[in-house]
């Protein structure tokens, strides 16, 4: 598997750290609700990382848990209020959930990964922790909204609004996609693992040979 592919899907903070999810399922009813938590988790992720990187001289060890916490915290109390003033519709849609990004696991799971890196790259894993995370609910948002309410976007599919499966419209039928979905991931990790030893393998045993041969 290639290598941004495989970092993009089995290092996903969904999939594998498995952190958020209640969030995820919450936000993802909707391919709207999906783009605006899309948009607020990486507002969320890179001002968190922006402005640790540039305090980090100034953090302590004894206080930077407490300093993280303050900054995550005072990051999505920002993207709250920015995403209630210029987009309203979308901020209702999620308003509970983004409240939960002052709290938020892989907000902080990030921040630990980019605190002792410079404020270039701090932004770039930011950027692209974002963007996996993103592509992750939007496409979920997707299939929950196509085949639980026979829409996309609120636009109504004729034949799909005729055959709906309701269930995956709610919370139960969020998890359950998301638990098939991360179930596939993890086979795909393993198989990914396993054909990787393979390899190693035969590689080792072919330069044994060589070396007896020779």
């Amino acid at each position: 598997m290639d290598s941004k592919l495989e970092k993009s899907i089995m290092n996903n903070p969904v999939f594998i750290l498995f952190l958020a999810t209640a969030v995820v399922v919450g936000s993802t009813a909707t391919v709207k609700g999906a783009l605006t938590m899309s948009i607020s988790v990486l507002a969320v992720l890179v001002l968190s990382a922006l402005l640790l990187t540039l305090l980090n001289k100034v953090i302590t060890d004894d206080i930077r848990f407490i300093s993280t916490v303050i900054i995550v915290a005072g990051t999505a109390s920002l993207v709250q209020m920015l995403m209630n003033a210029f987009l309203p519709a979308g901020y209702k849609m999620v308003s509970l959930y983004l409240a939960v990004l002052a709290v938020d696991l892989s907000v902080f799971a990030n921040c630990k990964d980019v605190k002792n890196d410079s404020t270039a790259v701090a932004l770039k894993k930011s950027f692209k922790t974002g963007l996996y995370y993103a592509v992750v609910i939007l496409v979920l948002a997707l299939f929950r909204e196509a085949f639980g309410m026979g829409s996309i976007y609120g636009h109504a599919l004729p034949w799909l609004s005729e055959n709906t499966i309701a269930v995956l419209s709610t919370a139960p039928g969020g998890y359950m996609l998301l638990a098939f979905v991360m179930a596939f991931c993890n086979k795909g990790e393993k198989s990914t693992e396993k054909l990787s030893t393979v390899l190693t393998d035969e590689c080792t045993c072919k330069c044994a040979c060589e070396k007896e041969g020779e």
